[in-house]
């Protein structure tokens, strides 16, 4: 369990690092506003995908155990 559990944040991980509409929302906020801006951006992208990827992890560790 804890070894398929592992291959699936692995995956969703990689999934998270691929471009996508979050990195352009990032990009723009630099561009067009002060540094504090875009780190904030970052932090609250990170926080969201990395809330959603434990509750598919978890998610998926109670149907593979079950």
């Amino acid at each position: 369990m804890l070894e398929t559990s592992l291959f699936v944040a692995t995956l969703a991980t990689l999934g998270m690092l691929s471009p996508g509409p979050d990195f352009f929302l990032i990009i723009r906020n630099a561009a067009r506003y002060q540094r504090s801006a875009a780190m904030m951006t970052s932090l609250g992208v990170i926080l969201g995908v990395a809330t959603h990827m434990a509750y598919c992890v978890a998610g998926l560790a109670v149907l593979i155990t079950t």
